[in-house]
């Protein structure tokens, strides 16, 4: 993601759902939180590269900086942490690739059973997805008691 986005000088109360830039919040959060410098950011990268090149099942591939620093982020910088995670994912990725597939579009417009919550087109102010659900459009298997539509969701 890059942070050259002028959309980041503006402390926006809405963020778009579809982003391709870090808010300058989330990047105050990261030097204060992990102590994150370009150099220390560089320095990571270039520890998980050799960890990723060293090991036989991820020799071969090349993996964006981006995703390297949202793993890298996670572990709070540390390296062996963000390769175990990144291994694993790798794994899982090969073994499940089906998980890993995206359904259609027409899946979540034709459903009558997929009609009940919708994804908002704009972000909280902290960065959530904001998922809107209509308990009243879902169709219920048995209906029981009058409490009995709370009760799936508590």
């Amino acid at each position: 993601m890059s942070n050259q986005n002028p959309a980041i000088q503006n402390e926006e109360k809405e963020l778009p759902f579809h982003m391709n830039y870090i808010p300058l919040f989330v990047q105050r959060k990261c030097e204060l939180e992990l102590k994150e410098t370009p150099d220390r950011r560089t320095q990571s990268i270039q520890e998980l590269r050799n960890f990723l090149k060293d090991d036989e099942a991820t020799k071969d591939i090349w993996f964006h900086e981006d995703f390297l620093v949202q793993y890298l982020r996670h572990s709070k910088y540390n390296t062996h942490k963000a390769f175990t995670y990144l291994r694993k994912y790798y794994i899982l990725r090969n073994n499940d690739a089906n998980l890993f597939e995206s359904l259609p579009d027409e899946i979540f417009l034709t459903l009558k059973s997929t009609k009940f919550a919708s994804v908002l087109p704009k972000r909280c102010p902290d960065g959530c997805t904001v998922l809107l659900i209509q308990l009243e459009m879902y169709s219920w298997p048995v209906q029981r008691s009058p409490h009995f539509k709370s009760k799936y969701f508590v």
